[in-house]
């Protein structure tokens, strides 16, 4: 079970890269715009880290997207 939620967890995160990288922003953009530390951010988008519901929204709200943009 671990190993499908590390693959969710990092699909999400690799979403959350593209759509940044899409929207032109850094990642420190998209952390300060988030109001989250850059290095969590980081972590979310690269490895897959896991993160609470609260942090997501935030990352949508900043990306200007909707939930079903990121989770697949």
């Amino acid at each position: 079970m671990k190993n499908i939620d590390d693959k969710k967890l990092r699909a999400i995160g690799k979403r959350i890269n593209d759509l940044r990288i899409e929207k032109r922003m850094s990642i420190q953009e998209l952390a300060d715009k988030a109001n989250i530390e850059r290095s969590n951010l980081s972590r979310i988008s690269t490895k897959g880290s896991n993160f609470t519901l609260l942090t997501l929204l935030k990352i949508i709200t900043a990306l200007e997207c909707e939930p079903n943009d990121i989770i697949l």
